[in-house]
């Protein structure tokens, strides 16, 4: 395990506030917004899902004093009893494989939902509320990792097609490649000039 996780893990079981928001710290960028590349970077093996398989109550603590501490921060009229905060750690577990979550996704969503980035009226909070409002998130999640995979596509095609064709072409078939496509060029330009 990477020692960010580590650490991180070892600040949420001691409820440390500070340790958690400078361990959490490599995965924004300098605006203070999440850093997508980074936290899709981090490796399958140290994501919620591996990490509730290994070992399901200690994760289970974990997302459970984290959201605790979240809770805790946003003085809520009617907030959630014990065992709702459990029920809700279990949900997030629970949901975690549909999108790959890594425990650092829950923490910088709790930070932006004890931040009022998703409204500031909360007089109580819910499972059903923090659910709609965690789904904003992986939504957010989601479209900025279809933006940088989009990106990746782009600049790979960008490349020379021997650059990237080489190892998987025949000669031949590299030439009907390149073929084909000033084909479309020339059928594109033509188009252009009509």
């Amino acid at each position: 395990m990477n020692p960010f996780k580590r650490n991180l893990i070892n600040a949420m079981e001691s409820s440390d506030r500070r340790a958690v928001n400078l361990e959490i710290s490599i995965y924004k960028a300098p605006n203070g917004q999440e850093n997508f590349p980074a936290l899709l970077s981090i490796p399958t093996s140290e994501r919620l899902p591996a990490m509730a398989a290994q070992d399901l109550q200690r994760t289970d603590m974990i997302v459970t004093a984290g959201l605790t501490m979240a809770l805790e921060g946003m003085n809520l009229a009617r907030s959630m009893n014990a065992a709702q905060v459990m029920d809700l750690s279990s949900a997030i577990i629970d949901t975690a494989s549909e999108d790959n979550l890594a425990l650092e996704d829950v923490v910088l969503f709790l930070q932006k939902l004890v931040r009022g980035h998703y409204g500031s009226n909360y007089e109580s909070m819910d499972i059903p509320k923090f659910m709609s409002k965690f789904e904003e998130y992986r939504q957010e999640r989601h479209e900025s990792m279809m933006r940088i995979k989009e990106e990746q596509d782009a600049q790979y095609k960008a490349l020379p097609v021997n650059d990237r064709y080489s190892e998987i072409l025949s000669d031949g078939e590299k030439r009907k490649h390149r073929e084909a496509m000033i084909g479309e060029l020339v059928e594109k330009a033509t188009k252009d000039k009509e």
